[in-house]
């Protein structure tokens, strides 16, 4: 495939993607609003407990399948690969196997430990209800990571957009039939959820058998060297990905054992936002990854620079496109959208989004690293730093801290793995850490200041209300294009430009 030819190809998924999360992202603003009018704010709250300690488990689901895709693009780059029909079926062994543990690990917590969550009086029947709802759907997202995976290495973007498209809009119906259901809200919920997951995953299913049936078809395949290096692959990505989602989901835990549900409430609704916008830059970011993948495999290295470099600019600019001018109105936009917000939920967005732009310098870097297949120092350095974090985080709420330190502490930590990640770039594919920290991360920080004294300025002589949120809008939009000539290079500018004409022509032609 010629660049011409990737450079269209990233450019009609960036499309598809964008579309596809604008459509959810309005989804599920209105979904939370309506899910907290109807569940009340301690129910909602309890949804997010029962919702959070799952996912907790979901960390062996993200690191198989972040596995299994970097399998798929590495070895297709290789002349001598391996087929990516044994890749499939070692990998559907694999998970096989994490779906039947996973299972097991979670009955054993809704057993002995789910009764000693800060749960209201009568509500604990239902929580057990609304976790094995929860077990399922996870157990399902497992068995359904290796055709995922291998839908995205194939890069079919557009057709996974429209199937979240669809899923989202099945969840704005499970809305009408709250509304209706005379049965308990928070058990509706649950139940109706993890009937739109089962068609969901089976969609999936489907859609690879169809147009990859001679790689994804249901069979299992066992070859002693690819199991271990796959195995032994993941088993270094699931200490970082595991302490990371220990990391969030206690943060969750230990806000509830400390300051309740109404705090879990706010908390939630703050880190649905954090992830709404973590989509938003994740639609560029899962157009970039195969074909940075493919590049580190093929040693092509100066692609592989300049892709790293832009695509972390790229990311930078879209995070602080809605980042900057929601952090300044925050506290109107929840009023608009939620009439009356759980107390506390301004701090959690703002700091939030703070969490998120930091994200975006370690993204790519990261997943060149991944590429190279040599993760453990990297692995075991990051799982110590989120373990370090949630040791902090509970020694400073015992010592009487606020429950808004879970955010301050994430955003130390996000600055820390940005230095453990240059670090380990640098060992293991003699990474430009000096290069890149001058051109991407310096230029980023410094055009960031520019564009807060610009919003600073603005909000000074400007009242709260709806003719601020749009004006603020626009400087958003304007300063994000300005920085094709405050931070981006001539290469970096042609790339979006080019992206932007391929945009517009797909759009209107």
């Amino acid at each position: 495939m010629t660049i011409k030819d990737r450079n269209s190809r990233i450019a009609f998924n960036t499309i598809a993607l964008y579309i596809r999360t604008f459509i959810v992202m309005i989804i599920s603003f209105i979904t939370a609003r309506v899910m907290l009018q109807q569940l009340g704010v301690d129910d909602y709250g309890l949804n997010n407990l029962i919702s959070g300690v799952v996912t907790m488990f979901n960390f062996l689901n993200m690191s198989m399948g972040t596995a299994v895709q970097r399998f798929y693009s590495v070895e297709e780059a290789k002349e001598d690969g391996v087929s990516a029909k044994k890749i499939f079926g070692s990998a559907m062994l694999i998970h096989i196997g994490i779906g039947a543990v996973t299972l097991i690990l979670l009955e054993v917590f809704a057993i002995f430990f789910l009764y000693r969550l800060n749960i209201p009086e009568g509500r604990l029947g239902v929580a057990q209800w609304v976790f094995q709802f929860t077990s399922i759907n996870l157990v399902l997202g497992i068995v359904t990571v290796p055709p995922t995976a291998y839908l995205r290495a194939k890069e079919e973007f557009s057709k996974l957009a429209v199937l979240d498209i669809v899923e989202a809009f099945c969840r704005l119906g499970i809305l009408y039939l709250l509304y209706v259901s005379p049965i308990d809200k928070l058990w509706t919920l649950a139940f109706l959820t993890f009937v739109v997951t089962v068609l969901y995953n089976l969609v999936i299913w489907l859609m690879a058998n169809r147009h990859y049936r001679e790689v994804t078809r249901p069979y299992v395949y066992y070859e002693k060297d690819l199991f271990r290096q796959m195995m032994s692959f993941s088993l270094l990505l699931l200490f970082a990905v595991a302490s990371s989602m220990v990391y969030w989901q206690g943060l969750v835990m230990m806000i509830n054992i400390f300051f309740g549900v109404a705090i879990n409430a706010a908390y939630g609704i703050g880190n649905q936002i954090k992830t709404a916008v973590d989509r938003f830059l994740s639609n560029f970011k899962q157009s970039i990854v195969p074909q940075l993948m493919e590049s580190q495999a093929a040693g092509e290295d100066v692609r592989l620079y300049k892709l790293i470099f832009a695509a972390t600019k790229i990311t930078f600019v879209l995070s602080l496109l809605i980042a900057v001018p929601v952090i300044f109105e925050t506290d109107f936009i929840l009023r608009v959208w939620l009439k009356t917000p759980p107390e506390f939920t301004t701090r959690f967005v703002q700091l939030g989004f703070a969490v998120s732009v930091l994200n975006s310098f370690s993204f790519f870097v990261t997943q060149a690293i991944h590429a190279t297949g040599k993760v453990k120092g990297y692995s075991l350095m990051t799982s110590f730093g989120y373990l370090v974090g949630l040791a902090v985080v509970y020694v400073m709420m015992r010592l009487g801290y606020s429950f808004y330190v879970t955010m301050y502490v994430s955003i130390v930590l996000a600055v820390v793995e940005i230095v453990i990640t240059c670090f380990y770039a640098k060992r293991t594919f003699d990474f430009r850490v000096a290069e890149f920290l001058a051109i991407v991360v310096l230029r980023s920080v410094f055009f960031c200041a520019i564009m807060v004294g610009c919003f600073m300025l603005l909000n000074h002589f400007m009242d709260e209300g709806w003719l601020r949120l749009c004006t603020n809008l626009a400087l958003s939009a304007l300063m994000s294009w300005s920085s094709l000539y405050l931070l981006m290079n001539k290469y970096e500018r042609d790339v979006v430009l080019g992206y932007y004409d391929k945009i517009k022509t797909k759009i209107f032609h």
